[in-house]
């Protein structure tokens, strides 16, 4: 206790530390405040109709119907509030008949040949899911609340990701540093100097990230019980939409302690990973690629439901599962393994085992010392490299730079592959016109528009003299597609009018392409991660270790040794840049039928640009330019690196710089925050002031900063 008790004082003393700690924490709640206040718009309504309901005391179900046929021809707040509230009424009365159905499908299921024998596997398995809902006795009242504050609460998975940034933070300087600056080496000569010191280090990153995870959980709590009003703890937890499948009797309350003890074990296991590679490598890269690996598996095997047995244990039990709480506590699923069942709840035993395994391993290792071979034959003599050959291999291999490049290629294409647009109506009937009567606008698509607008003209005349409902429902749903047929014909127009070529493309499948999407935001993500964690490690561990004194003083240690640092950098990054690229457009290509011969002006984001060049040639250009994007960013960057003496305070500044702003984008309506984004994905460059002149900033700066950079470097040499 006496060690814990050193390094915890130790840890919390570094005004660095405390910084990081509140600006994550603060990070956090704008986040989560920006998720709540995303449906502003009708959250007033919502809370409105929920006054009223309560006040009327009458049958909630009658009453939201009763509100739908008054109000059918209300605005958007009012039909979204409704649309809520009769989820969350539905969700009250539809539990019973939900826990029956269970049982008539296990009852049916029985009277098919290959469910009739009691002891066959497959009876086994749906009788054993019949009765665990069977005996669940729901002692909780099952009342009516704006429970869309719960759902948000239970969904925000920002805050998880926040916190392995947070544990890397953690052990990088709890274990890092110390091992860069040779003080764990003295520490092993000490009595309690490996074993001891160890658990109490893993101790302390463990303990100050559970502080960190609760402070979250408390704040986002009262975030959202101020915008939605007091949370129902004692109310069901099967009350809240999408939690029928909750196999147990818990209150809300109980719920919300059982996801915040599974986030927790979640943060066991990663910290002991974390804190495992830390000190068998000593290496932030390997550490933060390690994390996201594990969630990134995570992530990949929740969205997988191939296969049974080890997949399905795959599925279940992981890290993302234990801090998502859902996968595992929110529903009763069987893992089979032969004739062998396991409830997913018991996923915590293996995950446990993983834990004291990685403790165990680690506790007793001391940092693997690299084995230098020579594999000169005697007599002869290697032909002298380069300083870019060295350089090279310091950031790809000894920094670990490989393996940041295949995390950040992995996590980047599981983006692009779960990726989904959504279609709204009036999209997705125009997209139906256009396999209808053809992409090219031709006479023949005039007689056809001419047509189509007759037609729509007496369904109108016919409906408003229809009485009998089912008719008048079925015409009703067929004028659905009049919106989308409105803008087929208007994009038509257009494209006359403005003398362009009469082509219309299906805006929607280009995207994520050309869209500000997550796809696009987790590019730009990743490419200012890699700048936070190899910029500082390539400028800065000769600095530390005063190798740097003694570069310079050498033939090449100026300029030559500038520009080999910089162009190793940058073969990183373009890489990177052109990898992402041919992903987004792979997987385009794949999904659809991309008109990449079209002019660019042709959609609607680039209408009034005056690129007439095909999008084929657009992309290639706008690929060309994220790449010169990403390398003003980095000469910049550098040069900072170059003159801040502390690494891990450089990293913390370029996350904070680059990061935040992107990760904020989407939640706050201020359009400096998406100036990383526009530059580092030029597609969405709209033109404004705030952007253009952060570019002209950037460009300028990287200009003089390279210049000087290299004159200073000269005149040392002299």
């Amino acid at each position: 206790m006496r060690l814990v008790w050193y390094e915890w004082k130790k840890l919390w003393k570094n005004a660095s530390v405390l910084k990081i700690f509140l600006f994550f924490l603060l990070l956090s709640g704008i986040v989560f405040w920006g998720e709540l206040d995303k449906n502003r718009e009708w959250i007033p309504e919502y809370l409105n109709m929920h006054g009223l309901l309560e006040e009327e005391q009458g049958d909630a179900a009658e009453w939201v119907e009763q509100k739908k046929a008054s109000q059918s021809a209300a605005g958007y707040e009012q039909w979204k509030a409704l649309e809520q509230i009769g989820r969350e009424v539905e969700a009250q009365n539809g539990y019973a008949a939900y826990r029956e159905s269970i049982q008539n499908r296990y009852e049916k299921g029985r009277e098919i040949s290959i469910f009739a024998d009691p002891d066959s596997d497959r009876n086994a398995y749906g009788k054993r899911i019949a009765q665990a809902y069977e005996k669940l006795d729901i002692q909780a009242p099952m009342e009516l609340h704006p429970y869309l504050g719960v759902e948000q609460l239970l969904d925000f998975y920002a805050g998880d990701l926040l916190a392995a940034v947070f544990l890397i933070y953690l052990t990088g300087v709890v274990f890092l540093q110390e091992e860069k600056a040779g003080k764990s080496e003295f520490a092993l000569t000490m009595f309690h100097g490996n074993v001891r010191l160890f658990l109490a280090k893993a101790f302390v990153v463990y303990s100050s990230l559970t502080v960190y995870m609760l402070l979250i959980f408390v704040l986002n709590f009262m975030l959202a019980s101020a915008k939605f009003g007091g949370i129902a703890c004692m109310a069901a937890i099967q009350g809240v939409p999408g939690y029928y499948a909750v196999p147990y009797a818990w209150t809300i309350g109980q719920y919300l302690l059982a996801c915040m003890g599974l986030k927790l074990l979640a943060a066991a296991v990663l910290t002991a990973l974390a804190v495992a590679i830390a000190k068998r490598f000593c290496s932030v890269i390997l550490t933060a690629a390690e994390t996201a690996c594990i969630l990134g598996l995570g992530i990949w095997f929740c969205n997988s439901s191939v296969g049974g047995g080890l997949w399905e244990a795959g599925r279940i039990w992981n890290v993302w599962s234990l801090l998502r709480g859902k996968p595992v506590i929110g529903t009763y699923e069987l893992i089979s393994f032969g004739s062998l069942y396991f409830e997913a709840a018991w996923g915590i035993v293996p995950l446990a085992a993983i834990l004291f395994g990685l403790m165990l391993f680690a506790g007793g290792r001391r940092q693997m010392k690299r084995r230098r071979r020579i594999w000169a034959k005697k007599g002869s003599r290697r032909k002298p490299h380069s300083i870019f050959y060295f350089e090279m291999k310091k950031l790809w291999i000894y920094q670990r730079g490989m393996i940041l490049f295949a995390a950040c290629i992995l996590l980047y294409g599981m983006t692009v592959r779960q990726y989904r647009h959504d279609l709204d109506t009036e999209e997705y009937y125009y997209q139906q016109y256009i396999d209808r009567f053809g992409d090219r606008v031709t006479k023949q698509t005039d007689h056809q528009i001419r047509e189509e607008k007759a037609y729509f003209q007496s369904l109108e005349e016919t409906l408003a003299g229809e009485e009998n409902i089912y008719r008048a429902d079925a015409l009703q749903k067929e004028l659905e597609r009049r919106d989308g047929f409105e803008k087929y014909a208007d994009r038509a127009a257009l494209l006359r009018r403005d003398g362009k070529e009469e082509i219309l493309l299906k805006d929607m499948q280009y995207e994520m392409l050309f869209g500000f999407t997550e796809v696009s935001r987790g590019m730009v993500l990743f490419l200012c991660i890699s700048f936070a964690f190899l910029i500082p490690a390539v400028f800065q561990k000769e600095k530390e270790t005063r190798v740097e004194l003694l570069q310079k003083t050498s033939a090449c240690g100026g300029k030559t040794l500038w520009n080999a640092k910089i162009m190793s950098l940058l073969l990183y990054f373009v890489s990177l840049t052109l990898v992402f690229g041919v992903f987004s457009f792979w997987k385009s290509a794949a999904a659809y039928d991309l008109k990449m011969s079209a002019p660019a002006d042709c959609l609607p984001a680039y209408w009034n640009s005056g690129i007439s060049i095909p999008l084929a040639c657009f992309f290639s250009l706008g690929v060309i330019l994220q790449c010169i994007g990403v390398s003003a960013c980095l000469i910049v960057l550098s040069a900072c690196g170059k003159f801040v003496k502390n690494q891990y305070m450089l990293t913390g500044m370029i996350l904070g710089a680059t990061v935040v702003p992107t990760l904020l984008s989407p939640y706050l309506s201020l359009q400096w925050l998406r100036a990383i984004h526009d530059i580092l994905f030029v597609f969405t460059f709209q033109g404004r002031w705030t952007t253009i002149g952060f570019a002209v900033l950037l460009a300028a700066a990287a200009a003089v900063i390279g210049k000087e950079t290299i004159c200073r470097e000269k005149n040392m040499e002299k």
